[in-house]
């Protein structure tokens, strides 16, 4: 497929996700608008631009990059390697940068200009803050609502991120299932086995201490965390 069959099925596709009713709101704003500072750097109209060009693009994003830096991202974004960054590369590599930072660290814009029916994400808010993290949260919650599967592991969650999934998985260490099912029966499930929250404590942390063998048995004064292995068995 030449370069200019495979940039208009790149344009073809790009508007079905956009026009789709099924589209992300909040991706689709992003596409549109990194298409405008895309578009206005390729001055030679051919749906690629040069690493001098990519420059300017970047300077009207607000980033300022070093020559290395700028170099490293061409190469990156390069993935035919043919010395030129076409809209469908560019998009690849800077939409979920844009969605939000953080995102960045874990799944590239592909995923998600491909419009995947499942997101499998290790950890997509490590090294955020509380609010940042509501936001990234946030949005992947609403690509559920558009027929997407969303799987993430996360760690320590506050009360608002916690009630974004729909549904939950508890590992003990080994590897064995403490539990598996909808986040809202979740405390239902630990009070059947003796385990009930204090009020007003985060259902995530009263959890993650459940199965850390630091809260009691309601009702059992024998109890031993080395007997946790067996409720989950």
């Amino acid at each position: 497929m030449s370069r200019a069959s495979s940039n208009a099925e790149s344009a073809r596709q790009l508007s079905r996700l956009l026009t789709s009713s099924t589209a992300n709101p909040l991706l689709r704003e992003v596409i549109q608008r990194l298409s405008t500072w895309f578009e206005s750097a390729d001055t030679s109209g051919d749906g690629t631009v040069q690493m001098e060009e990519l420059e300017q693009v970047f300077l009207a994003m607000g980033i300022a990059e070093t020559k290395q830096e700028l170099k490293q991202k061409f190469e990156w974004m390069d993935v035919n390697g043919d010395r030129s960054v076409d809209h469908s590369e560019f998009l690849e590599h800077e939409a979920l940068v844009e969605l939000h930072p953080g995102m960045n660290l874990k799944c590239r814009g592909v995923e998600m200009v491909t419009d995947p029916y499942v997101l499998l994400l290790d950890e997509p808010t490590s090294g955020l803050g509380a609010t940042d993290t509501l936001v990234v949260t946030t949005a992947l919650n609403s690509l559920t609502r558009t027929k997407r599967a969303v799987v993430a592991v996360v760690h320590q969650p506050r009360f608002q991120v916690f009630m974004l999934f729909h549904d939950l998985l508890l590992l003990y260490p080994g590897g064995r299932t403490v539990y598996f099912g909808p986040t809202h029966l979740a405390i239902v499930h630990f009070e059947s086995i003796g385990f009930s929250p204090a009020h007003g404590v985060n259902p995530a942390d009263f959890f993650l201490d459940v199965i850390s063998g630091i809260v009691p048995k309601t009702g059992d004064e024998s109890f031993h965390p080395s007997k946790l292995s067996l409720i989950w068995d």
